[in-house]
C-alpha cells in the first residue's frame, strides 16, 4: 500500500495598498542681516523739578563763512613829471599809508544745564595803520644847483677814497619855485655822507611838482642829485 504525501496549500495572495511618497524637505530661507538702527545723539538735559534727566537731542552748531575783506588801493596819478637822471635799482624805503577800520557783528545762544544752543554771524571790514611804500614822482627842474656848488658840497671821506654817490630828497613844494622843506629819502653808497650833503643844497633847489594845468595834484615830489668824481 502506497502513501501519498498531500500537497502543500498553495500560498495565500494579499492586495497590499502602495505607500505614500514622503513629503518634501522644506528648504529654509536663507539669513538676512538686521539693518542698524539709526540713533540720534543725546545729550542729558536736568529736569526743572531735579527729577531724572531727560535725554534730548544734540543739534549741530552752525557758523557762517566770513567775509572776505576788501583791500585798500590807491588811486593813480593823473600825470607824472618827467623823470631825472637817477638809478632805477636805488632802493626807497619811505611812505607811511594809514586807514581806519570798522566791522559789526552779532550773535545768540541759550542753554540749560549745561548744554547750549545757537547760531551767530557778523561781517567787517577795515585795514589799520601799517608801514607801506607809496609812489612818489620825481620832481621836473626849474633850475638846478651850479655844479661847482655840487662840488664844493662832496663828502671829503668819499672824495679821498675815489667814491661817487647819488642821494634822493623827499622835498614838499606847494608851488613851483624852492621847496618848503626836505628830508633824506635814500643815499647810495649808504654811510657815505651824500644825504646830508644833498640835504644842504635844498635851498638851492627850483624845482616844479606834480601839477595838472595850473594845480599842484602832488606836492611831495622825489629830488635826486648825484655826486661824481670828475677824472
Amino acid at each position: 500500500m502506497s502513501i501519498v504525501a498531500p500537497e502543500p496549500d498553495a500560498l495565500a495572495v494579499f492586495d497590499v495598498p502602495r505607500l505614500p511618497d514622503p513629503p518634501p524637505i522644506p528648504v529654509p530661507p536663507p539669513a538676512t542681516r538686521p539693518e542698524p538702527v539709526k540713533r540720534e545723539s543725546q545729550v542729558v538735559r536736568s529736569t526743572a523739578g531735579g527729577g531724572a534727566p531727560r535725554p534730548a537731542p544734540a543739534p549741530m552748531a552752525e557758523q557762517a563763512a566770513p567775509a572776505a575783506s576788501t583791500p585798500a588801493h590807491f588811486d593813480p596819478v593823473d600825470r607824472l613829471a618827467p623823470a631825472s637822471d637817477i638809478s632805477a635799482e636805488l632802493p626807497l624805503h619811505i611812505g607811511v599809508a594809514a586807514s581806519d577800520g570798522r566791522g559789526t557783528g552779532m550773535a545768540s545762544g541759550q542753554g540749560t544745564g549745561g548744554q547750549g544752543r545757537g547760531t551767530g554771524n557778523g561781517r567787517g571790514d577795515g585795514d589799520g595803520p601799517g608801514a607801506g611804500r607809496l609812489r612818489f614822482a620825481l620832481a621836473e627842474w626849474i633850475e638846478k644847483p651850479p655844479q661847482s656848488l655840487i662840488d664844493e658840497a662832496f663828502p671829503k671821506m668819499a672824495r679821498f677814497g675815489g667814491v661817487s654817490g647819488v642821494a634822493v630828497l623827499l622835498c614838499v613844494v606847494p608851488e613851483p619855485g624852492r621847496p618848503k622843506s626836505c628830508s633824506i629819502a635814500a643815499e647810495r653808497p649808504r654811510g657815505r655822507g651824500f644825504g646830508p650833503a644833498a640835504l644842504g643844497l635844498y635851498p638851492n633847489f627850483r624845482i616844479r611838482p606834480v601839477m595838472k594845468g595850473d594845480q599842484v595834484i602832488q606836492p611831495e615830489v622825489l629830488v635826486p642829485v648825484s655826486f661824481t668824481i670828475h677824472k
